[in-house]
């Protein structure tokens, strides 16, 4: 996939811009802290270690998602592409 198919063109500079700053909400962000101590100091059960990649993935997600939206719209300020 070339840089040009990463950009989100469907989106308004001003949808970018939140996108490019959400962040994870609070309440999965504390579980997912929560689960990665239990996870270093060992006593992580089975379940919560599939709950634990869940979250990871998401994030990852997310920041994959940010990451598009902020090279979109350093394409826009460059004149690039299009908002």
């Amino acid at each position: 996939m070339g840089l040009a198919a990463e950009l989100l063109t469907n989106l308004s500079t001003e949808e970018l811009e939140a996108l490019a700053d959400c962040q994870l909400a609070p309440s999965p962000q504390e579980r997912l802290s929560e689960l990665l101590d239990r996870y270093h100091q060992k006593l992580i059960s089975a379940e919560e270690n599939s709950e634990l990649h869940r979250l990871l993935q998401q994030a990852d997600q997310l920041m994959l998602l940010k990451a598009r939206a902020r090279y979109t719209l350093s394409q826009v300020h460059a004149g690039v592409a299009e908002a």
